[in-house]
Formats: structure tokens, sequence, C-alpha cells
């Protein structure tokens, strides 16, 4: 794993750089904030142990920004620091800091913490590779419907339209950027023309209490 360490002292930087790195992870070590944006821009980190005293920049503001950053939430991040009053330790979990550790370090409770911090990666790294595998999926599947000649859409538990392919909007004569209050009648006309055994609409079932599909096929 590629880990990035920001520690102002020099030899403190070394000794926990080295420890680190004998569980098998590449460090790379910097000792302020700016320095740490710099190689954040340059390359991802899963990563990030940040030591709260810093020149310029405290550790404690650098969380904060990458918290506010698009996918901040991707880096776990432990930080390091000299105080041990509950308020201050409360500050810095408010911050964004997942964990942290107090000086002097005590090597036995570094590994603890390293170790913590490892299964919560792999874990995140899991929910991320399963997103974008569903996000591909619902991508795949709205190209399909986009191209097809049949007419799909979609309206949630109170009869909002909340999907049309272009057969559906050609059909029913409606543009996707649809109102609640239009949703509620066409959606009342789709259920009059069910009730009346037109045989037009054939829909699934998707969630009981949150949306339905619609499907027109194409009249050939």
């Amino acid at each position: 794993m590629r880990i990035l360490l920001v520690e102002d002292h020099q030899e403190s930087r070394k000794d926990l750089q080295r420890l680190i790195e004998r569980r098998g992870h590449e460090v790379v070590a910097v000792g302020s904030a700016e320095e740490a944006k710099q190689a954040i821009a340059a390359q991802a980190f899963p990563f990030l142990i940040l030591d709260w005293m810093l020149p310029g920049k405290s550790g404690i503001e650098l969380c904060r920004e990458l918290r506010a950053q698009p996918r901040g939430d991707d880096t776990f991040i432990l930080l390091v620091t000299a105080r041990d009053d509950t308020g201050d330790l409360e500050q810095a979990l408010a911050a964004g800091a997942n964990d942290y550790l107090t000086k002097p370090l005590d090597l036995a409770l570094l590994n603890v913490r390293l170790s913590v911090a490892e299964r919560q990666i792999r874990e995140l790294a899991e929910r991320n590779q399963a997103r974008v595998a569903l996000q591909e999926s619902a991508r795949a599947m709205t190209e399909i419907l986009e191209k097809t000649t049949d007419a799909f859409f979609a309206v949630d538990r109170e009869w909002k339209f909340i999907y049309l392919n272009p057969e559906a909007e050609t059909l029913l004569g409606r543009r996707r950027e649809l109102s609640p209050r239009d949703d509620r009648a066409n959606a009342a006309g789709i259920r009059s023309e069910r009730r009346r055994g037109q045989g037009l609409v054939r829909d699934a079932r998707v969630s009981e209490r949150r949306r339905s599909v619609g499907f027109f096929p194409r009249r050939h």
C-alpha cells in the first residue's frame, strides 16, 4: 500500500517511515502540509499519516481541506498528535480523521492502528470496486434502453416519472423534464388505460414501495 507520511520532525519522520516500511508498505515522507498537497496532486494515497503540529498550515487544517474535496472520504487519515485532551481528540475526529495516535508513539499500539487502517482501506477498495461495477452496469442498461425501438419508462411510488427513454417520450408525448403535477396526471391516465384492458402496458414491479417500470412494445 502507498502511504503518505506528513511529519515535520526529521528524525521522527525517518523512524516512523522505517517502522511502516517493515510492514511492506511504500512510504512517501514529507515535512509540511504544502509538500503533502503537492504529493497528493501527483499520485493517489489511500492512507495518510498526518502530524497535527506542522509548520504553516496545521495537520488538522489539511485534514479538513482533504475531506472537503471530491472523493475526499476515500483516504484513510491517521492523525498523530502530542495532545491527549479529550476535546482536542474530538476536534481531530470532527475534522475528518479516521483515527488518531498520541505521542510518544507506542510501537505495539502503532501496529494495532495500522492493522485497523489496512482492513478498513481494503473494505473501502472493495466497496469502490462494487460501486464502479454498478455504475458501469447502469450505464450499459441505460445505453440499451436509449437505443431500443420499444418504449420504457419508470415511476416512483408516488407515480412520478423518473425515467423515459426516447421512444417513451414519443409515445407518451412527454419530455424528460416533468413536473410533479404532470407526473401524477399522466400516471393516472396510464393506470386507467391498463384497467380498460387495452394491453398496451406490461409492467414489472421493481420494488413494492419504491418504483415501477413500464414497457410499451413497438407495434409492427
